[in-house]
């Protein structure tokens, strides 16, 4: 898996140039640093989960619905991941935990 490691890089090398724009750059909602974090460690869980390294999907999934400040259907597609990992597990008292946190309007 070396290279979700590389694809952390690359993606991380684009947060440092994110750093040098001003504060009044008016890019698209998704061009900020947080969210770029969030689909850095959103793919990287997505990669774990289709190879059923289900430990390290989590983990992931975990950290990208703790950024903040990025909108709200991102957050809704780690939520329904995580959930599926802990619904095969069996543990469905924490899928229905993270969808009812994610997902109640």
């Amino acid at each position: 898996f070396s290279f979700l490691q590389e694809y952390a890089n690359v993606r991380s090398q684009t947060l440092a140039v994110l750093d040098v724009l001003p504060e009044t750059y008016s890019g698209s909602e998704y061009e900020t640093k947080s969210v770029q974090t969030f689909e850095i460690l959103y793919n990287i869980g997505i990669s774990y989960e289709k190879a059923n390294i289900s430990f390290l999907a989590e983990k992931y999934l975990r950290d990208a619905l703790e950024v903040q400040k990025i909108p709200q259907h991102f957050k809704r597609e780690a939520a329904y991941a995580l959930a599926n990992i802990y619904r095969r597990s069996g543990n469905k008292s924490l899928a229905a935990g993270v969808l009812k946190k994610h997902f109640t309007v």
